[in-house]
């Protein structure tokens, strides 16, 4: 999934290796990009907006098949 910062005045806890993601990673994120994760930590699930693939989207759509 592809995650992306909502507010850029907030800073972020030191949470990205329970996001799965390199420090690298999270500094681009902290910056403004949008990064891929496995996944979103509740501490900062209030803070990123989350995309889902499009394959993830169609699937849901038409019910999985």
């Amino acid at each position: 999934m592809k995650i992306k910062m909502k507010d850029q005045s907030v800073s972020l806890p030191n949470a990205w290796k329970q996001c799965g993601l390199s420090k690298t990673d999270w500094d681009r994120l902290q910056g403004g990009k949008t990064v891929d994760a496995t996944s979103v930590s509740e501490a900062i699930k209030n803070l990123v907006d989350v995309e889902e693939s499009a394959s993830k989207q169609k699937s849901k759509i038409s019910g999985g098949k």
